[in-house]
């Protein structure tokens, strides 16, 4: 998978100086199957030339403007079945979508509790964020007699200016709660082995390691800090079946939940 930022053009308000720059972003995915590059040296003379594998590509992009949002996305993908001189088979699709989105506020205010803190100006808030992240996900699936191996490596990045909880009235800022800047990045590994013991017993065993870093710049110079740590998560499955169409199945093992960066250098409570 693969993320960047495209260029950012800027657009100047009619007798004004100031400029409002747009976003915009895009990602292009694609996938395909080597079993029949694997299989090629097993294969007789009769089906050398016989191709067996699929493959796909997905791409988006994104465009912001002021409280506009377009979105475009493709999908492109073939299934191919040839045994050379015997049959051939091969379908694919592919389609094309586009989304236009207009935000008419970007910032959130609630009120749960009416009057219930502040009986004079009331109990309203407001929170904001602005975001920019990156990520990666790849994986590699290799078949083996009567193992299929999975590999796969994952990775994200959060950046974050200006999470802020402030006190309003009639959506007016009266207070900042507070107000953070945060840097969070995460990256895992993880393996699975689904093994067929017999035609109706299945075994399939994993491990996944996270890693995680944050680092946060808080109004409140002891809530500032940064953190890292990391989890090994071991897991397992057991697939029975098919019978009459039907699997029974059970899955077992550890993981966890990240809530809040902030949470982890917090001394002082806003």
């Amino acid at each position: 998978t693969l993320e960047g930022p495209l260029a950012k053009p800027e657009s100047k308000k009619l007798l004004k100086p100031r400029s409002t720059p747009a976003k915009s972003s895009f990602m292009i995915s694609g996938r395909r199957s080597y079993i029949d590059v694997l299989a090629k040296p097993f294969l007789p003379d009769n089906l050398a030339g016989s191709q067996f594998y699929f493959y796909d590509l997905t791409a988006k992009a994104n465009y912001s403007y002021k409280r506009d949002n377009i979105f475009i996305s493709t999908y492109i993908g073939d299934d191919v079945f040839k045994a050379a001189g015997l049959f051939g088979v091969k379908w694919g699709n592919s389609t094309v979508t586009t989304r236009w989105n207009h935000v008419f506020n970007k910032r959130l205010f609630s009120n749960f509790t009416y009057l219930l803190n502040d009986p004079l100006n009331g109990d309203q808030f407001q929170q904001v964020e602005d975001r920019r992240f990156y990520g990666a996900d790849l994986n590699w699936t290799l078949p083996a007699d009567a193992t299929t191996w999975t590999f796969g490596v994952q990775a994200r990045g959060d950046l974050i200016d200006d999470i802020a909880l402030r006190n309003t009235r009639a959506r007016e800022v009266l207070s900042t709660v507070r107000s953070d800047d945060v840097d969070q990045h995460s990256a895992g590994l993880y393996a699975t082995a689904e093994h067929r013991l017999n035609e109706w017993l299945r075994v399939r065993p994993g491990v996944r390691a996270d890693a995680f870093h944050f680092d946060v710049t808080s109004d409140t110079p002891a809530n500032s800090g940064d953190e890292s740590a990391a989890i090994l998560s071991p897991k397992f499955g057991v697939m029975l079946g098919p019978w009459s169409g039907t699997e029974v199945y059970a899955n077992a093992g550890l993981g966890f939940h990240s809530n809040d960066a902030r949470g982890a250098t917090i001394t002082t409570d806003p």
